[in-house]
């Protein structure tokens, strides 16, 4: 059984090559993880061994999306030759967050053994 200090440190290593993350971020992300999952009161020894991965990947998706809130800011500088361009910085962690966040729902889907049916529209309406 995981601890939320486990979560934490395994939720670190996947960020550990990106600026100013650290493991305070780890929990508060983890933490809102296991909320977001459906586990009681956010603590981990209710959590199935089976769904940690789950949780990690959930937590990846609030970092990201966090990461992604932080870096809205950056900006576009240009001094004559010289180009620094971050613009794009933030519009990129969201898209990692998106995906990570649809890879989530994807493989709960598929543990928890649910379909995902969608109906198209119909052709002869508008």
């Amino acid at each position: 059984m995981a601890t939320m200090q486990d979560l934490s440190e395994r939720l670190l290593k996947q960020f550990k090559e990106v600026p100013n993350v650290d493991i305070g971020d780890c929990e508060d992300w983890i933490f809102e993880a296991l909320s977001r999952h459906g586990v009681r009161d956010a603590d981990p020894k209710f959590l199935p061994r089976d769904e940690e991965y789950l949780v990690i990947m959930r937590g990846q998706s609030i970092g990201a999306q966090q990461i992604a809130l932080r870096t809205g800011h950056f900006y576009r500088y240009q001094d004559g030759d010289e180009v620094v361009d971050k613009m794009e910085v933030s519009e990129q962690w969201q898209r990692m967050a998106n995906a990570l966040s649809q890879e989530y729902r994807r493989e709960r889907a598929l543990r928890t053994g649910s379909s995902n049916y969608r109906a198209g529209k119909r052709l002869d309406r508008k």
